[in-house]
């Protein structure tokens, strides 16, 4: 599995500093135009929480 294997490095130097990821799945609509995407974040632990909080979450 090609992803896998470009994704690996990345992970392992993330590894280092966060054990958590986000992952969000999306779609933008504009008029009859869709685009849907991925979003990985990889944030530290003080961003992660403030995220969570901001979304009511945590």
């Amino acid at each position: 599995d090609m992803a896998g294997a470009i994704l690996s490095v990345p992970a392992i130097e993330f590894g280092k500093s966060s054990d958590t990821a986000l992952y969000i799945e999306n779609e933008f609509l504009y008029g009859s135009d869709s685009v849907i995407g991925d979003f990985f974040l990889v944030p530290d632990e003080a961003s992660y929480i403030r995220l969570l909080k901001a979304l009511g979450v945590a």
